[in-house]
């Protein structure tokens, strides 16, 4: 769940400074809510403070404090998902990924985007051909 955890936190962060910031408050109040219903006004207004503070340090060009916020958004959703119930944390991490993916994959700045994407390959052999497929570097050192 890290990489969910990673990717969410840095596209909410990114998406604060954008039109996508509501759909971020409300999509991560939602999954809040689910968990921790007596929790989630808190989260949101958590969240409307970073918003203000993502646009502050935009203004003034302070990567740190972008980076200590996509950290700490980062962080605050890994223990979000450290459920006792494995399942309700399965589900809410696969809601969390699908908000990431359909709703604020493209809010953040392409240099802000520092999750993986997802690869997909097919290949189909007949008879005796031979099908190499790599999703990165491939060394060939003789048969």
């Amino acid at each position: 769940m890290a990489t969910i955890t990673e990717a969410a936190g840095t596209a909410l962060v990114g998406a604060m400074a954008t039109d996508m910031w509501r759909k971020a408050v409300d999509g991560v109040t939602a999954l809040w809510r689910r968990a921790y219903p007596d929790r989630a006004e808190t989260v949101a207004a958590e969240l409307e403070q970073t918003r203000r503070q993502v646009l502050a340090a935009r203004q003034s060009n302070d990567e740190r404090a972008l980076q200590d916020l996509r950290i700490g958004w980062q962080l605050r959703l890994a223990q979000f998902l450290d459920l006792e119930d494995h399942q309700l944390a399965e589900e809410l991490a696969a809601q969390l990924h699908r908000l990431v993916e359909e709703e604020l994959r493209y809010a953040a700045a392409p240099s802000e985007r520092n999750y993986t994407n997802k690869v997909e390959m097919k290949a189909v052999a007949f008879g005796r051909s031979q099908v190499n497929q790599v999703a990165g570097n491939q060394y060939n050192y003789g048969d």
